[in-house]
């Protein structure tokens, strides 16, 4: 097996996990903030925690989680912000499904988002008025 291409499973199964990871974050904050601690900085506004990607979205000190998948024509996208206590999931199957990132994020999460930077991936480029 591939650790990063094996995982098999549906975004509402991986929605439920995230729900789980946002529970844990309200039942166990101490635990929670240990397996979130920046271990590697990336970049402004973005480190690497135990598996996740951490962003410090607004210069606050606790971090959101995401991670993405890139497997050639499936690619998938995963935010969860314990501050705000929800998160999100998109699988795509395309070659330039991770185009969507920016467009969902900053919908759900406005606000600068520095991960998006770092990742570097193509965006599709959403009007004013198709928001």
């Amino acid at each position: 097996g591939n650790p990063a291409a094996s995982l098999h499973t549906t975004a509402g199964d991986y929605g439920l996990f995230v729900h789980a990871l946002l529970r844990e974050s309200r039942q166990d904050p101490a635990a929670f903030a240990e397996s979130t601690t920046e271990l590697t900085h990336v970049a402004d506004g973005v480190g690497w925690g135990l598996g996740w990607g951490l962003e410090y979205p607004e210069d606050r000190p606790e971090p959101a989680l995401w991670h993405w998948g890139d497997n050639g024509p499936f690619k998938a996208f995963v935010y969860l912000d314990p501050v705000a206590d929800r998160g999100f999931v998109f699988f795509a199957n395309g070659e330039n499904g991770l185009a969507l990132t920016r467009g969902i994020l900053e919908r759900l999460f406005p606000g600068h988002h520095p991960l998006l930077d770092w990742l570097d991936y193509a965006q599709l480029e959403v009007g004013e008025q198709e928001r």
